[in-house]
């Protein structure tokens, strides 16, 4: 397939653009971005694509912003024996056209010319190698896919050697092995499918049948079998119940006779702890009587040690006063003494106060003075950045349009033809544009042609010059650079680039006048304000004024004199007053201590009178107690009491000791619990007796139904069923592994007769990877053409690894190298866009000339952005967008 001719119109954002393509050689497409290089493929791929009645978003993208008409594209290109033109216009007034121009003259339209095109690329151009020998800008970087191309099979069946006669017809029989081995088994994980896998199900389903059968003729002898154990269970339940009743009557008897004899022994225990009880309360009240006798004579002897402790404390207690108020005078004097030093610290430390103030009032004048310079300088530099206005980054701009300028004009004159004319025989004076030019002997006048110039040489001609198409463009391109420099030099206030600069240069001295007033400020005002200082000072002043100055203080203005003497003066007074405070702590505390003493003295001669007369109540009401108590119940009477109740208990305890020896030869409480299991086993074994009766009921009830089933018929069909099944499968079985066999044996030669021709491929990209990385250059290929690895100086480094221009580089060469090993009649064009980028001179100047070792052997067709970037290939024809 070659390309000729692609015209597009009203195609996104290109209003028509047409190139023509060399039959054969290398293109070149220069332009730059967005001018629509890349817009030209889509353009391609959409005419061969899309009938012209789609509404694809590719379609609809491809529409104009803002203009209401339709994508249209035309394409001539020949492939196989056929030549055509194609045409198409979608979204509005929708039309495709097909003009063919040989082998014969056909002309179709509409739906009929988009299948006609496709028919015709299909039989004869191999579109999936149209596909891998294009590297676009969007695309992923890899070397290329190119196992699927069948142009290129054929090439590198022929140039291994590996090419048969049989051709079609070996690829028939592997299509019919593959076809035999899909009936039995699934493509992707070659698991069973179909009639096969059917069969499979069938036995399987079969042994499941037989087992169930086999399941239920088992559970039949089962119940037989558990029907006669359930039998003899029950026989062996029922006589056990009848033994346990019989132990557990004779045990219940027992156990009564001994209940009776210990409710005897109960009764003796509660008589004798009646009589046990009685003998304690009669013991206690008799120790209560005895007690408060003893109370007495103790709370009697307590009050005369009280009285002699109360009439010691009142001895202690009046010298105790006397000394109390010698302490109290002596703080009296001590706080005195304080009182003075501390006067005469306050007025040391006024005076040394008053000096430290004027001394940073002076300080805030000397800060002030500075700070009213840094504004004023500061002012100074702000007024200049208001004149001078151009900045750094607008005198970029002016210095860019002035270079464009330049550049405009350069290029004007460079592309421009230009006249000369010169002085012969003498001076000459010559009329150009109605202005007089003079011309000295032997000296030239030149000028480039740009506009329409009338030239007269006086009394001989009347020349007009009229420039070619080409010098308009160029000259309006100098006047917008002039316009756009003079609109940035008005904006700028300046009349010249050299007054932009001087302005410029100006300004960055104002920013840095700024920059250091800025700095000097921050310093003086050191985290303060301008008022706040101004307001410190005017506080400091009045309070100098309020309180007056000494007689010994400097003026205002000048600088605060020598402070040692008021700082002498206030460490005397601080230290008098430090001795005086602690003269007056210590009388402090020792009037405190006396004070402490003297009050714990009479808390302790009140509380010792307290004492006495609480002691002295709580006898009388002992006493008065001990009467009343009396008179109720004389002391012959508890004493009486106490021995009745002591012989009560000797009774008691003989009564409880002879019924405990009575009960003393049985053991009550095991026989309690041997009387509660023989309970629990007969209730157990009548539980499991009903279990077994109702298990019996239940097994006699299935063996009745099963009676009448037919389970072991049904048995033996289920098992001739799997039989036939499996019969069935073995057949199919036989089918399914030859058919795998055959498959695995053809793919296998197949996957041989591939891999024998990854070699020449590989040749023919080391060929060409030599030009551009040296004699060492090879590279590893996998079965489906793909490169996986590079070798270069015996390194190996695997693809994935390379770097990005490794990468880039290595997937051109891919595709050269495929364009070279397929026959040109069946090649397709080989397209790169905006590539080498990521290369560095060297390997672009080696790149292309590997790109043209091709010229003559196919179409290749570069895109790029960037002029020049494919000077280095010879023979290159460059159209410039």
């Amino acid at each position: 397939m070659r390309l000729h001719r692609l015209a597009v119109r009203d195609y996104k954002a290109i209003t028509h653009r047409e190139v023509l393509f060399p039959d054969s050689g290398i293109l070149v497409v220069e332009g730059p971005n967005e001018v629509g290089k890349s817009t030209l493929l889509d353009a391609l791929d959409l005419v061969l694509d899309f009938k012209d009645s789609s509404r694809r978003a590719r379609i609809r993208e491809a529409q104009p912003i803002g203009r209401d008409v339709g994508p249209h594209v035309e394409v001539e290109l020949s492939s196989g024996p056929y030549r055509f033109v194609y045409r198409k216009q979608w979204l509005r007034h929708c039309a495709t056209e097909l003009d063919i121009l040989t082998p014969r003259r056909e002309h179709l339209v509409g739906d009929v010319a988009h299948e006609r095109v496709r028919a015709l690329l299909a039989q004869t151009a191999d579109l999936h190698l149209w596909k891998a020998l294009r590297l676009m800008q969007a695309d992923p970087l890899v070397p290329g896919e190119f196992a699927s191309s069948s142009a290129l099979a054929a090439a590198l069946d022929t140039a291994s050697g590996t090419a048969a006669d049989a051709g079609g017809a070996g690829e028939t029989l592997l299509a019919a092995a593959e076809a035999a081995y899909l009936r039995f088994f699934t493509p992707r994980n070659g698991q069973p499918t179909g009639e096969y896998r059917g069969a499979i199900e069938r036995v399987e389903a079969a042994r499941r049948a037989v087992a169930a059968a086999q399941e239920e003729v088992a559970a039949v002898a089962h119940d037989v079998e558990q029907h006669g154990q359930l039998a003899a269970d029950l026989s062996r339940l029922t006589q056990g119940i009848a033994e346990a009743s019989v132990r557990e009557q004779e045990q219940a008897d027992e156990l009564s006779h001994l209940r009776q004899v210990a409710e005897g022994l109960s009764e003796a225990r509660r008589r004798r702890d009646e009589a046990a009880a009685v003998l304690d309360r009669a013991r206690e009240r008799h120790s209560e009587r005895v007690d408060a006798a003893a109370e007495i004579v103790a709370v009697t002897q307590g009050i005369d040690a009280a009285q002699a402790l109360r009439d010691e404390l009142r001895g202690r207690l009046t010298p105790a006063d006397d000394e109390l108020a010698a302490a109290d005078a002596e703080h009296e004097r001590a706080a005195a003494a304080l009182e003075a030093t501390r006067d005469e610290f306050d007025r040391a430390s006024a005076a040394l106060a008053r000096r430290r103030d004027e001394h940073e009032a002076h300080a805030l004048r000397r800060r002030l003075r500075g700070v009213r310079e840094a504004l004023a300088e500061l002012a100074v530099a702000h007024a200049g950045l208001e004149t001078d206005t151009v900045t750094t980054a607008a005198l970029r701009e002016i210095e860019a349009a002035a270079q464009a300028v330049d550049l405009a004009a350069a290029a004007h004159v460079a592309g421009s033809a230009a006249i000369v004319l010169r002085a012969v025989g003498g001076d000459r004076s010559i009329v150009v544009d109605g202005q007089v030019v003079d011309v000295p002997d032997g000296q030239a006048w030149e000028s480039p042609i740009a506009e329409p110039t009338q030239i007269a040489i006086p009394g001989l001609f009347d020349v007009e010059l009229r420039p070619e198409a080409g010098a308009r463009p160029r000259a309006a391109a100098v006047a917008d650079a002039r316009d756009a420099l003079a609109d940035l030099l008005v904006a700028a206030g300046c009349a010249s680039v050299s007054q932009a600069r001087a302005c410029h240069d100006r300004r960055h001295e104002h920013e840095r006048q700024r920059a250091g007033a800025q700095s000097r400020l921050r310093a003086l005002l050191d985290g303060d304000d301008h008022e706040t200082l101004l307001g410190r000072l005017e506080r400091l002043e009045a309070a100098r004024a309020r309180l007056g100055a000494p007689a010994d203080e400097v003026p205002a203005g000048d600088p605060p004199g020598d402070t040692s003497h008021l700082e002498a003066a206030v460490g005397r007074a601080r230290a008098a007053q430090a001795q005086a405070r602690t003269e007056l702590d210590a009388a402090h505390t020792r009037r405190q201590a006396l004070r402490a003493g003297v009050e714990q003295l009479r808390l302790e001669a009140t509380r010792a009178e307290e004492h006495v007369a609480s002691l002295q109540r709580q006898v009388q009401d002992l006493r008065g107690r001990l009467d009343a108590a009396r008179a109720a119940r004389p002391d012959a009477e508890l004493d009486g009491a106490l021995a009745s109740a002591g012989a009560a208990l000797r009774a008691a305890d003989e009564q409880l000791a002879d019924r405990t020896a009575r009960l003393a030869d049985h053991d009550l409480e095991a026989l309690r619990e041997l009387h509660r299991a023989v309970e629990a086993e007969v209730v157990a074994l009548r539980a499991r007796r009903r279990e077994v009766e109702e298990e019996l009921i239940r097994v006699q009830a299935r063996l009745d139904q099963a009676g009448g089933q037919g389970r072991s018929e049904a048995y033996d069909a289920a098992r001739t069923q799997l039989e036939h099944a499996v019969r069935a499968h073995e057949r199919l079985r036989r089918h399914a592994e030859a058919a795998k066999l055959l498959r695995d044996t053809l793919t296998s030669h197949s996957q041989a007769a591939k891999a024998s021709y990854v070699r020449p491929f590989g040749d023919a990209v080391a060929r060409l990877g030599r030009i551009v990385y040296g004699a060492s250059f090879e590279v590893e290929v996998d079965d489906a053409l793909r490169i996986t690895a590079r070798v270069l100086e015996g390194r190996r480094i695997p693809y994935e690894a390379l770097s990005t221009g490794a990468k880039e580089q290595l997937a051109i060469i891919t595709r050269l190298a495929c364009a070279t090993l397929v026959d040109a009649d069946n090649g397709v064009p080989v397209v790169i866009d905006d590539a080498l980028g990521y290369s560095d001179p060297d390997k672009l100047r080696r790149v292309c000339a590997a790109v043209g070792r091709l010229r003559g052997q196919a179409q290749v067709v570069l895109l790029t952005c960037t002029p020049g970037r494919y000077a280095a290939i010879p023979q290159a024809e460059v159209v410039r967008l």
